[in-house]
C-alpha cells in the first residue's frame, strides 16, 4: 500500500518536515504488528492531552460568562468524544489513508474508534513537527470551527455520556435507567424508560428499543437540568 503523504498534507493544510511522523499517525497497531513498525499509540496518547488542553482553552474564552464547571465539561466532552473526532476524519475523506492489518473492517462503532484515535494521533504528530500553534490551527480549522454543524450531525447519539459527564462534574451522582413499560406487539414494541439521578426520576423517554428510549430519556434530562434546547 502506497501512503499518500502529499494528498494528506493537502487535505489537512499542513506540510510535515518529518514525513515519517505523518505515516506513523495513520499506522494502526494491527498493521504495525504485521510489518514490525511503529504504531500510532504513543502519538495518540500525546495528542489526546493536547486536544483536551486546546479545546478547554477555546471553551474558556468563548463562554466567558459561563462559570459552571459542569457545563464547560459537558461542552468539552461533546467535542472530544468519539463521534465528532471520527466525523472530522470522515469529512476530510481520510479513512482510506489508515494503515490497517489484514482482516480489519472499517464499519460501525469500531471504525469510529479507529478514526478517533487517528485524529488524536494526527494532533500529536503535528504538535511534534510544528509545535503548539500548528496543532491549534489544525484543531480549530477542522473541529472547533465546525462546532455547530458537528453538534447537529455527530453528537446526537452522545446524550447518555454527556449526561453522565455533567452529573459527575456537578456531583449529582451517576444516572440510572429504569424500564417503566413495554407496550405494543412484539414486532413493533414501544419502550418507556426513566432516568434517575440521585434517587429522583428526572425525565422519561420513549423509543422502539431500550437503547433509543434511554437516549431519549437522557436527552430530556439534559434539557431539563441544563435548561438548554438539545
Amino acid at each position: 500500500m502506497i501512503f499518500e503523504i502529499e494528498r494528506i498534507e493537502n487535505i489537512i493544510k499542513y506540510e510535515f518536515k518529518n514525513k515519517k511522523l505523518l505515516e506513523v499517525a495513520f499506522t494502526h497497531k494491527s498493521y504495525a504488528n504485521e510489518h514490525r513498525c511503529e504504531s500510532n499509540e504513543r502519538l495518540e496518547f500525546l495528542g489526546d492531552s493536547i486536544l483536551g488542553f486546546i479545546v478547554s482553552e477555546y471553551l474558556f474564552f468563548k463562554y466567558k460568562k459561563q462559570d459552571n464547571e459542569g457545563e464547560l465539561t459537558r461542552r468539552k466532552q461533546q467535542l472530544v468524544s468519539t463521534k465528532p473526532l471520527a466525523c472530522v476524519i470522515k469529512n476530510l475523506q481520510l479513512e482510506s489513508a489508515l494503515l490497517l492489518g489484514e482482516g480489519i473492517d472499517l464499519k460501525g462503532e469500531k471504525a469510529d474508534r479507529f478514526f478517533e484515535n487517528t485524529f488524536e494521533s494526527l494532533v500529536g504528530a503535528i504538535y511534534l513537527d510544528g509545535g503548539i500553534n500548528a496543532a491549534t490551527n489544525f484543531i480549530k480549522n477542522n473541529l472547533l470551527v465546525n462546532e455547530r454543524s458537528l453538534k447537529t450531525s455527530c453528537l446526537t447519539e452522545d446524550y447518555k455520556s454527556n449526561l453522565q459527564v455533567y452529573t459527575q462534574a456537578n456531583k449529582l451522582g451517576t444516572p440510572k435507567y429504569e424500564l417503566i413499560a413495554k407496550n405494543g406487539p412484539d414486532h413493533a414494541p414501544q419502550f418507556t424508560i426513566a432516568v434517575v439521578i440521585g434517587g429522583k426520576k428526572v425525565a422519561v423517554g420513549t423509543g422502539t428499543s431500550k437503547a433509543d428510549a434511554s437516549k431519549d430519556a437522557a436527552r430530556r434530562a439534559l434539557k431539563k437540568i441544563t435548561r438548554q434546547d438539545i
